[in-house]
């Protein structure tokens, strides 16, 4: 974190401030963390619907552009919040709530498969990779087939 601006560091401690319970907000940890992910969430689902038309637009095709530019803009967004999160001075669990879980996790949710996959890689397990990755797909991808077939049998 030593070589970003101390303009960013400036903002970052006062964004994990502002979402401290003992930054200004009164109530318990819980509503706090509650309040935090329903506008993490919120700006997430708006973030996912603009980008995913914004490269639609501009990319027109059969291929689902726009969802895979998300998945890999969430994927490195989730990679520098968590690190900083994990590693850096930025350590805030309302923070991790609003960021990763509500922001990231509604704008994508394959940025969550990629940053555990690269857990279990940076951790040896490479067995666990594979299956993260292609069970994450493949299952998900059944799953999306499973909810057709219900969606289909009501009509």
């Amino acid at each position: 974190m030593g070589t970003a601006p101390a303009a960013s560091r400036q903002f970052l401690l006062r964004c994990s401030r502002l979402w401290s319970p003992r930054g200004g907000f009164s109530g318990s940890v819980g509503a706090v963390k509650w309040v935090a992910l329903i506008a993490g969430g919120g700006l997430g689902a708006v973030f996912r619907y603009a980008v995913t038309a914004w490269i639609g637009q501009r990319m027109p095709s059969v291929f689902p552009w726009g969802t895979l530019g998300v998945n890999l803009v969430g994927c490195l967004f989730i990679g520098v919040v968590a690190t900083l999160l994990d590693e850096g001075e930025f350590a805030n669990p309302t923070v991790r709530v609003f960021a990763i879980t509500g922001l990231l996790g509604a704008f994508t949710t394959f940025s969550t498969v990629g940053l555990e996959s690269l857990r279990l890689l940076e951790s040896g397990r490479l067995a666990l990779v594979f299956a993260n990755t292609v069970g994450s797909l493949t299952l998900g991808i059944l799953a999306v087939a499973a909810g057709a077939a219900i969606a289909r049998s009501f009509t």
